[in-house]
């Protein structure tokens, strides 16, 4: 029998060309280029430990439950809201919040602080119509409506005490419309998120809005890869 070859070396040349893209799609610990990335796997018991502000306060984010394709976990590094808890699915929609006694939040689930897969130059909107305390109670009203724009404007390199990470860098712009005497105005801040595929979270955070604290990851534990 005689063997050609040539046509053995281009067929094992394609067949490895199939196995290198098949990896590298599949690949959610270090997507290579600009995305689309897929949401990670979340399992319970992942958890992230931040430091929050000047005093570095220790802040943790954690899953506390996986179960009928909705994930729980705390409200840490989503919304200031003491000991209430947020619900996605799994492609980390918002679906509920939760205040600590477990009564439901009324009107979180129109936040869409995610939108997956994501991927350089992904735009999308929400508008959040009331906002409400850290106790996960109603504010005073002065505050009806908050539009919200978000743009993911790069993947890149960032550095903070957990390591160097791969991360994609979202923006968000905030316009919070109050209502006073006969006339409406708008509070303006923007807010920079760092999405790390190999982390499954937020690495880092920073806001021009007054008052708000700044934070960025110092530790991590992973229960299942992404």
């Amino acid at each position: 029998m005689t063997i050609r070859w040539p046509r053995v070396v281009a067929l094992l040349s394609s067949l490895l060309a199939v196995t290198t893209s098949t990896s590298a799609q599949n690949n959610h610990d270090k997507p290579n280029g600009t995305g689309p990335y897929q949401a990670p796997t979340y399992c319970e018991g992942d958890l992230w430990i931040y430091a929050l502000g000047e005093k570095r306060t220790v802040m943790k984010h954690r899953v506390g439950r996986v179960a009928n394709d909705l994930v729980e976990t705390d409200s840490a590094t989503i919304a200031y809201c003491d000991g209430c808890r947020v619900i996605f699915d799994r492609n980390l929609a918002l679906k509920e919040m939760r205040r600590a006694d477990g009564t439901s939040i009324p009107l979180a689930e129109g936040r869409k602080y995610w939108e997956f897969p994501l991927e350089v130059g992904k735009t999308w909107q929400y508008t959040a119509p009331a906002d409400f305390d850290r106790t996960g109670g109603a504010r005073n009203g002065s505050s009806p409506r908050t539009d919200v724009s978000i743009r993911v404007e790069a993947f890149e390199d960032v550095t903070v005490p957990a390591g160097t990470f791969r991360a994609f860098r979202t923006r968000k712009d905030y316009y919070a419309y109050t209502t006073g005497d006969f006339a409406v105005r708008a509070t303006r801040w923007t807010q920079q998120w760092w999405f790390a595929p190999a982390v499954k979270w937020v690495v880092k955070y920073t806001s021009t809005k007054v008052g708000e604290q700044e934070w960025e990851l110092t530790a991590y534990q992973l229960s299942c890869q992404p």
